[in-house]
């Protein structure tokens, strides 16, 4: 049988909808991962009776439950309280932790306010963890053969104690057997067309779990497997899938679609400038994220008005009079622009609506032109996203980036040469 656990977020911000809770999700897949079934995630306000409550409901069904949010200074912080009632365990003051907090504002050049010692406040008999990145110290509490993890809410500190603290602990315990996974990482066929692809490749290895996550303009395939030859069947079946996809598949695991286009650059020996437009610089930013970028991105415009399109990247008057700058003759030519302009190899452009007004019945909201281009050749392709302003320009970047992949592709199967990971 598998062990269990149960996951509980504390926050009035949360419970009333002004912060999204992404740490129960990170949370729970780590946990998954080793071996761990999550039968609870739940989210309580700041109040110490519904903590208490919602403490002693999730120890009566999980082995293990880990707590995040409530362990800072201010007053609606209560987790350290709520659980002192849940468990009957007294809160007691730890100099050493207070000495740490102290340290901390002393390194930002910061007066200590006094309520800061609060935190260091934990239960009688818990293991303090100290923080590393914020003030708040999480703890370990043993109830029996329970244990109650609190970490705090602020995303960073959580995910740095949850990697370096509660999982060396687990696996310390031997409650959790790793179960091995793979990811399949795609892009440029939605989810429905993806399983129909796949579905009697995926049909004939029962014994592999599937799971088929959608995201914006990419789908993955999450597979898991457990018993004798775990291994052997994910590599079996990855291979298999690997086949039939082909460059659909833009990577695996940790891979991003900037991290891979990154690398094919690097392969073919290219450099790179872009030309934005509704995106707003989001493509750029993206494409730095990856460290070590330098070496192949030479920079960005972000040319908003038509004024900027003809000055910056040399768009021709005419084409934005005529066809407009939502087309594919502006978007090819705010592509080579940026080409020429930064002297580099490759060409990249977005231009489009992102909304949600400025829409016509022959350019809707949503329409988007995506150009590529180099010295010899040259690409523009038309999509419409019908969705918020925010997620059309990040779908936007994602086609774009897939667009340079496919791109890059072609042009390392005409150098004869082996693609990265392969």
């Amino acid at each position: 049988m598998k062990p269990n656990c149960a996951i509980l977020a504390v926050g009035t911000e949360l419970t009333s909808g002004l912060s999204l809770n992404t740490n129960s999700a990170f949370i729970a897949e780590h946990l998954t991962k080793m071996g761990y079934e999550c039968v609870s995630l739940t989210s309580v306000p700041d109040d110490i009776n519904k903590i208490a409550i919602a403490v002693k409901w999730a120890l009566g069904g999980a082995d293990i439950l880990i707590i995040t949010g409530g362990l800072g200074p201010t007053v609606d912080d209560l987790t350290r309280e709520g659980l002192s009632k849940a468990l009957g365990k007294d809160l007691r003051f730890d100099p050493q932790l207070a000495k740490m907090i102290e340290k901390k504002f002393d390194r930002i050049c910061k007066p200590m306010p006094e309520s800061a010692l609060r935190q260091a406040n934990i239960l009688e008999g818990a293991i303090p963890i100290e923080p590393t990145l914020g003030t708040a110290p999480g703890m370990i509490v043993e109830v029996g053969d329970k244990i109650v993890f609190a970490l705090p809410g602020v995303p960073r500190e959580m995910k740095k104690m949850l990697k370096e603290n509660v999982v060396p602990f687990l696996k310390g315990k031997k409650r959790s057997r790793m179960i091995p996974t793979r990811t399949i990482k795609t892009c440029g066929i939605a989810e429905v067309f993806l399983e129909e692809k796949v579905k009697d490749i995926l049909a004939k290895h029962k014994d592999v779990a599937v799971t088929i996550l959608a995201h914006p303009e990419e789908v993955h395939l999450r597979l898991s497997a457990t018993g004798p030859g775990a291994e052997k069947k994910l590599t079996t079946i990855v291979g298999e899938l690997s086949t039939r996809l082909g460059n659909l598949i833009y990577g695996f695991g940790e891979d991003t679609l900037e991290s891979v286009v990154g690398e094919l650059l690097l392969s073919c020996g290219l450099r790179m400038g872009v030309a934005e437009s509704c995106t707003g610089g989001l493509l750029g930013n993206r494409i730095t994220n990856v460290p070590g970028s330098s070496r192949y991105f030479l920079g960005g415009i972000v040319a908003y008005s038509n004024e900027m399109k003809q000055k910056l990247l040399m768009v021709p008057g005419e084409i934005l009079r005529k066809q407009g700058a939502v087309s594919s003759e502006a978007s090819l030519a705010m592509s080579n622009g940026a080409r020429r302009v930064m002297d580099a190899d490759i060409g990249l452009s977005i231009t489009g609506i992102a909304g949600p007004t400025g829409g016509t019945v022959e350019k809707p909201v949503g329409l988007v032109f995506v150009a590529i281009s180099s010295e010899s050749k040259e690409a523009c392709k038309r999509f419409v996203f019908l969705d918020s302003r925010e997620m059309v320009k990040f779908r936007a970047s994602q086609v774009a980036l897939n667009l340079l992949r496919l791109f890059l592709l072609k042009e390392l199967e005409l150098k004869g040469s082996e693609t990265p990971g392969c």
